[in-house]
Parts: C-alpha cells; structure tokens; sequence
C-alpha cells in the first residue's frame, strides 16, 4: 500500500471498520462462505450452459432465449 492509500484509510478509519464490520456478520450468518445451496445452483447453471454449447451451435432463437432466462434470474435475483 502506497503513503497516500495508507492515509486516505486512516482519515477514513470510521468507514472502514464500518465495512470491516459489515462483512464480518455476513460471513459469520453463512458459516464464513456463501451458502452452499447457491454455489451448487450456480455451478448447476455453468453445467447447464456448458453441456448445451458442446452439443453444437445455437441457433439465433435459442440464443436470445438463454439469455432471456438468465437476464431474468438475475432479476429475480436482484430483488430478492
């Protein structure tokens, strides 16, 4: 960390521990990770779109249509 980084964290030392903090009580709520049912969803979804690219190319349909799937799982996502 340069001279001026190290400054800039102590005059802003209140909004770091307050972010320190933060995630602290996150990690502490999911055991010190994230939640193992989303990481097995989302490696379920990598799976998915892997598998489907290697049976052969998309047509223009299939495209838009799994990006439209996960544009609104992001979404859905994003407010929960």
């Amino acid at each position: 960390i340069t001279d001026a980084g190290t400054q800039f964290l102590a005059a802003n030392q209140f909004a770091v521990d307050a972010a320190l903090t933060r995630m602290q009580e996150v990690s502490a709520r999911h055991g010190g990770g994230p939640a193992p049912q989303i990481i097995r969803a989302m490696e379920n979804l990598k799976t998915a779109l892997r598998l489907r690219v290697g049976r052969g190319p998309l047509s223009s349909e299939e495209l838009q249509s799994i990006a439209a799937t996960i544009d609104a799982a992001a979404l859905s996502i994003e407010k929960t």
